[in-house]
């Protein structure tokens, strides 16, 4: 979580944990599949030319990837359109991806978690990949230590977790130009595509229910007692929530001319977690709704129930 940290140095730990973990995986049972850009081989391999050229192998690298999330709904079209040039194999663990979202490659390679990283390097070993692409690299353990070996010769990351790996293992990030930002923020080569070449997709299996709306000022004249908050929706997972955020949240309620209501909808919030961000977010904002974590249909109409 060091990436949604409030400093400005709070990048600088991925290069140490990297390079810690780069070292213990060469010093066990792991090594480099590709060198260079050898393009898988080894110095033995004698490939025979029969026909036409076969299309590259690419092998994505999978965290999570139901056809409800986020990620999905982000990169699913754009890595079909892969299927074009590559013959796109995915791996991935099998609680993490499910029957539809698999369908998006020409083959899926389901792991074990407690098997994944071993699972995923010998995968790695069989198909000797012309390319690697990490969807994301940072919410699952496995992929943060196979990001640290070289697979194939270009190794390449995706949106999928918004934050440069710093791992010296991979050459590219590849995003939309209009979410760039500054380059300097980057530890791999940007590698910008257009910024309407990642389409987005409707998640999967949710019903899609027309809105209707009463007007603002119609339901805030009907209670003239006291004045109608307009309702605010503040879209994030736990981890993203900080103190400078809330403080800001803050100032904004209390030079607002009109009354605010922030209604936070958080990822993972539920149980203990949920009863602590409630107790912390009442602290600098005693009106604030706090939800615990929803399905996406119902986090679909309560974002409905809002007016920003």
């Amino acid at each position: 979580h060091c990436s949604y940290a409030d400093l400005t140095e709070k990048h600088r730990i991925k290069r140490s944990l990297n390079d810690l973990i780069r070292r213990s995986l060469l010093a066990g049972d792991f090594k480099d599949i590709a060198v260079g850009d050898n393009r898988g081989q080894t110095a033995t391999d004698t490939p025979e030319v029969q026909g036409p050229p076969k299309k590259p192998v690419l092998l994505v690298v999978l965290e999570w990837f139901t056809s409800q999330h986020s990620v999905y709904r982000t990169h699913s079209r754009a890595l079909a359109a892969l299927r074009g040039h590559f013959i796109v194999h995915a791996v991935g663990l099998d609680t993490a991806v499910d029957a539809v979202s698999r369908q998006v490659f020409d083959v899926f390679h389901p792991v074990s978690t407690d098997t994944a990283l071993p699972q995923a390097y010998a995968l790695a070993g069989e198909l000797r990949p012309d390319v690697v692409l990490y969807a994301g690299i940072g919410m699952f353990p496995f992929t943060i230590y196979l990001s640290n070996l070289r697979l194939a010769p270009l190794q390449l990351v995706g949106l999928g977790h918004g934050a440069s790996t710093f791992c010296g293992q991979i050459n590219g990030f590849v995003i939309e130009e209009d979410l760039v930002g500054e380059e300097r923020c980057f530890s791999e080569t940007v590698i910008r595509v257009p910024a309407d070449a990642m389409p987005f997709v409707p998640p999967a299996d949710v019903r899609r229910v027309p809105v209707t709306r009463t007007p603002f000022l119609t339901r805030q004249q009907a209670q003239w007692r006291e004045p109608l908050p307009v309702r605010v929706a503040v879209c994030a997972s736990v981890m993203k929530i900080n103190p400078n955020f809330l403080a800001t949240l803050a100032e904004i309620e209390r030079r607002s001319r009109v009354a605010v209501r922030f209604c936070f909808y958080m990822g993972f919030a539920q149980g203990l977690t949920l009863d602590y961000l409630r107790n912390a977010i009442h602290a600098v904002l005693p009106g604030a709704e706090v939800n615990a974590h929803m399905p996406v249909q119902a986090y679909q109409s309560a974002l409905n129930s809002c007016e920003l």
